[in-house]
């Protein structure tokens, strides 16, 4: 009996334990000063979750009606765990310094011990993990808009639960969470989204491309340049009788335009002025890594997707380059896409195949896209022209040789590959690298 108690005792010092009590320690005490100042405060909360679009969605409604009274926003992706009481409390993450995490907490005890100056309104992103974390998040975030973007029928983080409807349950927990006076703002073209509509009393308004859809964007997609150079698109989006154009800057993609309609719908229902909406998007400064454009070397074009992947996101940016009329080579660059469980092969095969159909190149990055080469290759892309590497360090190096002026390079892959990196080596201006590029901390470069 004294032994065990010994070894128990060892056990419980051992520093990936103490670790590990520590980090339950910190999380638990986060998630108590953030709701204490929700319940003090009462904050006008504007959620966003889904599985693509989540950040850039945030990001521009923040645009737009930040001017209106003082707003906060996530800062970057803090979504769950730590992220969200981090977002709630105004704070960032201290890595693994510990005077930064103490001085976080007393940070955060100044607001519930002094009156302080809190926005009036949070425009909070809301990720899921594992399951249960948007479900437990709900006892203490109260939302007064749900905004939900893109799930698609094999969503990124489905590995973690038994299917993908479970994670569109769990996904679905926002909208339950809305009070009977709040909006739903919900992508109308994703049936699996546009069925949350009966799970609430709340206002409901839809986006989307559908006719049904009560913002509805235009087909009609145009790219726009500037001195020759390409530099964004432009389309319309109609609602309530009215036809309005829109002009987004510094990227491209469906899924932009989703982020847009997204935006808009939830900024007018929050009494923001059409005109006033569309001016602020004009002005945005979309975050990095997602669908960016971006001057390469030798005169090339990169679309810089590189902060995630997943099947629909995919899909969406092989459709947006396949419409671009180019002068030289259409490249894809895809790395792995990650936590898809038992779809990870059949998804990885089904992107070779379009891939196929669009691009005259192909360089994939990792284990899991050596599916996508495959594909493309039984799809009829030459083999010569498909390259596969294991780490992005090494497929940067050969793709900026193998570059020609004017080719179109988009870049896309799940956060784990870091093909961030090969967008540092094709790049035009790396000097600027940690303003355009996602992941230029130190705390990442180190990984």
């Amino acid at each position: 009996m004294k032994f065990h108690l010994i070894d128990n005792i060892y056990e419980f010092l051992h520093p990936s334990v103490l670790k590990r009590v520590v980090r339950g320690i910190v999380l638990y005490t986060l998630v108590m000063f953030a709701r204490l100042v929700l319940r003090k405060y009462q904050p006008h909360i504007i959620g966003i979750t889904g599985s693509v679009g989540k950040t850039s969605t945030k990001d521009l409604i923040y645009t737009i009606v930040r001017n209106r009274e003082f707003t906060w926003k996530s800062i970057k992706s803090y979504n769950h765990g730590f992220g969200l009481p981090l977002a709630v409390l105004g704070l960032s993450t201290g890595w693994n310094n510990p005077f930064v995490w103490a001085m976080n907490l007393v940070r955060a005890s100044t607001y519930i011990v002094l009156k302080r100056a809190y926005p009036k309104t949070l425009v909070l992103e809301l990720g899921v993990g594992a399951p249960g974390d948007l479900k437990q998040a709900m006892k203490w975030v109260k939302p007064d808009v749900a905004v939900v973007t893109s799930i698609g029928t094999t969503p990124v983080h489905v590995e973690f639960f038994e299917s993908p409807e479970m994670l569109v349950r769990e996904k679905s927990e926002l909208v339950r969470a809305l009070p009977d006076g709040g909006i739903a703002i919900l992508n109308r073209d994703d049936e699996s989204v546009y069925t949350m509509r009966t799970l609430t009393k709340a206002k409901v308004l839809t986006y989307g491309f559908s006719s049904e859809a009560d913002f509805r964007a235009s087909h009609n997609v145009f790219m726009y340049s500037e001195n020759n150079e390409l530099i964004g698109i432009t389309f319309r989006v109609d609602y309530e009788g009215k036809s309005i154009p829109v002009r987004l800057r510094g990227v491209l993609g469906r899924g932009q335009i989703y982020v847009v309609l997204a935006a808009l719908a939830t900024a007018i229902s929050q009494g923001v002025a059409p005109l006033e909406a569309v001016e602020a998007i004009e002005r945005h400064s979309p975050p990095p890594g997602r669908a960016r454009i971006l001057p390469g070397v030798k005169g090339t074009t990169i679309i810089d997707d590189t902060y995630n992947s997943s099947p629909v996101a995919v899909h969406s940016m092989l459709e947006a380059i396949k419409t671009i009329d180019v002068l030289g080579r259409k490249i894809a660059v895809l790395g792995d896409m990650m936590e898809l469980g038992q779809y990870t092969k059949e998804e990885h095969e089904k992107v070779g195949v379009m891939v196929a159909s669009v691009a005259s190149d192909l360089f994939v990055v990792g284990q899991r896209a050596a599916f996508i080469a495959q594909s493309a290759e039984d799809a009829g892309m030459s083999k010569e022209h498909i390259f596969v590497f294991d780490t992005a360090p090494s497929a940067g190096v050969y793709l900026e040789h193998y570059l020609k002026p004017d080719d179109l390079v988009l870049i896309k892959g799940s956060q784990a590959v870091r093909l961030e990196r090969i967008v540092e080596e094709i790049m035009a201006e790396p000097e600027n690298k940690e303003k355009l590029l996602v992941r230029q901390e130190p705390e990442w470069k180190k990984r």
